[in-house]
């Protein structure tokens, strides 16, 4: 998102991390509405509350209406780019968001991005929004959009290109569950393991929605480094859950996660040179597009 770390060291030698936040400042946080989500959820204890991770934040800080977020350096425990999970990492951490999930159950802090908000994060609407920014991903989006629809099914592709251009049909078939704070970018990036401990960080993203939404952007970005198949990921995604999520939760998250991130599932399969990348992207292709082509006759009327 283009924000600035700046590594500290406070007076008894700990490493700190501060994060600046501006109002509107990065293209994510246009996109989703402006704010500064995390200190926000400091400011309003909610970061206290999470149940599951450890967030890693020390306080957050006004200086003239810009908010640096300080945070404990735990960039030791971070996953990195090549560490593998195992199944039961997997677990702890899918477990870890379920008691998350719990806590705020019915109770999202004010501060929470809307889930349309979320959900339109990657619509082609933000390269003309961005045009004239310095960020590359946002002018991406139109292209890989169409690749998205050179390399998904006709019958996949359009109707979740139309979920991507207006998503109410979809955020209204979800509202059949009651929704929580969902941390919005729930993935290896942002995600350490320390002991027992699970750092989560970056909380820009946080959502109030379902929790299936969390789990579609966290199988999308991390099934490829755990040691399990999708189907078992998906199983302990519901099992961790308790009850909390059924069958069209889930069907209806796993729509949610190509509205989200299809379009660089797309981008890797048709526009990628490197061949691993584009392996990666007919795997997910082949275990995505059935499912969703499922998923998808839950929505009334059909989109």
């Amino acid at each position: 998102s283009g924000a600035d770390l700046v590594r500290l060291r406070s007076a008894g030698g700990a490493g700190l991390v501060a994060k600046r936040l501006s109002d509107g400042g990065d293209w994510l946080g246009r996109a989703l509405g402006g704010g500064v989500r995390s200190a926000e959820l400091w400011s309003e204890g909610a970061l206290a509350r999470v149940a599951g991770f450890d967030p890693a934040v020390e306080r957050a800080v006004d200086l003239e209406g810009v908010w640096w977020l300080v945070m404990r350096d735990v960039s030791a425990s971070l996953l990195g780019d090549e560490r593998r999970l195992t199944r039961e990492e997997s677990r702890r951490i899918l477990s870890a968001a379920a008691a998350m999930h719990a806590e705020f159950r019915g109770d999202g802090p004010e501060s929470l991005a809307t889930l349309e908000a979320r959900l339109g994060a990657s619509s082609p609407a933000l390269a003309d929004a961005e045009r004239t920014g310095h960020d590359l991903v946002p002018k991406q989006l139109p292209a890989a959009w169409d690749a998205f629809a050179a390399a998904f099914a006709e019958d996949v592709a359009g109707p979740v290109r139309a979920l991507v251009d207006d998503p109410a049909p979809l955020i209204e078939a979800m509202r059949r569950s009651e929704w929580t704070l969902l941390h919005g970018d729930l993935r290896d990036d942002n995600l350490g393991l320390d002991g027992e401990t699970i750092h989560l960080l970056d909380w820009d993203l946080a959502t109030f929605g379902p929790p299936a939404v969390d789990f579609a952007w966290y199988l999308m970005h991390d099934a490829w480094r755990i040691d399990a198949t999708h189907d078992e990921i998906v199983a302990d995604f519901l099992e961790a859950e308790e009850g909390y999520v059924d069958q069209e939760d889930l069907a209806l998250g796993l729509i949610a996660g190509l509205v989200m991130y299809g379009w660089l599932v797309g981008h890797s399969a048709v526009i990628h040179p490197d061949p691993a990348e584009r392996a990666w992207a007919a795997e997910e292709i082949a275990w995505w597009e059935p499912r969703v082509r499922e998923a998808l006759e839950t929505l009334e009327p059909p989109v």
